[in-house]
């Protein structure tokens, strides 16, 4: 998936430097027209769908404060096995498949 122009994989990691700016999950969908954006936020109770430009650019806030905590992307031309010398996303899925693993 790493390799597609428009997927970037990142990892949060357990321990990151600052606190995350939210708990939750949610989903931003960004097709590219504003009017088009959505936010979807899962409930235990409900799904709730936002739409208004205040809610898109609150949610894309909260969306690059996580970019900017998460490890660095995963390099689509590096192989998964290859040893990194950083602590990025790669380094940390190996490190959770090999704990699965044994």
């Amino acid at each position: 998936m790493s390799e597609l122009p428009n997927v970037t994989i990142q990892v949060l990691p357990f321990t990151p430097l600052k606190k995350p700016p939210h708990t939750g999950q949610f989903l931003l969908l960004d097709p590219g027209s504003v009017d088009l954006s959505t936010v979807v936020v899962d409930h235990p109770s409900h799904t709730e769908y936002l739409g208004d430009r205040h809610s898109i650019a609150t949610y894309r806030r909260t969306f690059n404060q996580l970019v900017d905590l998460a490890l660095p992307p995963v390099d689509a031309g590096q192989s998964p096995l290859a040893l990194s010398p950083t602590r990025d996303s790669w380094g940390l899925i190996r490190h959770l498949l090999y704990l699965l693993q044994t």
